[in-house]
């Protein structure tokens, strides 16, 4: 099994080669970027990475923030030790009397959601408030050398995400029949980690985590775009 994200440069590289793709085609800093995507993706599909808890003091009026780290997703949200619910932006628009993040409402949150990197509560404080999220933090990119942060069992997962984009970059018939191969590996390692994750970890707002399957729905061997640009 490869240790590092080197190992996995270095085990891309070679299944490349031997397919006749160079590095002219596909350079070393195109698959360091497919490694950061991957683990990226395995960590928001799968929530391998750790639970943290994330402290936010609200200001009176304010509605949105920046948290200080990448949040993936909220598992638990409570203000001044009470329990609030998570919702996704479709919910959030229902809440907020169907005028979303323009409702100006004002008063103790009993929602937040997660959208375009910031934390959005409704309704919009009308005070200090101490909130506290649990949360599933998106990994920080990975140096030359260094080992993926999602556990090295995953890695062949992660090498087999950087071939299928590889290949699929290809125009003749053998590479993209190669990048349908390694897609069907990606899925399956996704299935295992799902599988793997299932007991501890829950999908926000719906107490599970999506599987595999659900995430393809409606690709064939296709570009799904979250796989693509790292988007849902």
């Amino acid at each position: 099994m490869v240790a590092t994200a080197g190992d996995i440069v270095a085990s891309a590289r070679k299944i490349l080669n031997a397919k006749g793709v160079s590095t002219g085609e596909y350079d070393d800093a195109d698959l360091w970027d497919s490694i950061d995507d991957a683990q990226r993706l395995l960590c928001k599909i799968a929530e391998i990475s750790e639970g943290v808890d994330v402290t936010i003091n609200t200001v009176a009026g304010t509605r949105s923030y920046t948290p200080v780290t990448s949040i993936i997703r909220i598992r638990q949200f409570s203000v001044n030790g009470n329990p609030c619910r998570v919702i996704d932006p479709p919910t959030f628009q229902l809440v907020a009397g169907g005028k979303g993040i323009d409702n100006t409402s004002t008063g103790q949150p009993q929602y937040v959601m997660l959208w375009q990197d910031k934390l959005w509560f409704e309704p919009i404080p009308d005070a200090v408030y101490n909130v506290r999220l649990f949360t599933i933090l998106m990994p920080t990119t990975i140096a030359s050398g260094s080992t993926p942060l999602v556990s090295d069992e995953y890695n062949d997962v992660i090498l087999a995400r950087v071939l299928y984009y590889a290949f699929a970059q290809g125009r003749n018939t053998e590479e993209q029949a190669l990048s349908r191969q390694w897609l069907g590996e990606w899925k399956d390692g996704l299935r295992r980690a799902i599988g793997d994750q299932k007991e501890k970890k829950y999908e926000a707002g719906s107490g599970r985590i999506k599987t595999a399957d659900e995430h393809y729905a409606g690709f064939d061997g296709g570009y799904p775009y979250y796989l693509i640009s790292g988007g849902y």
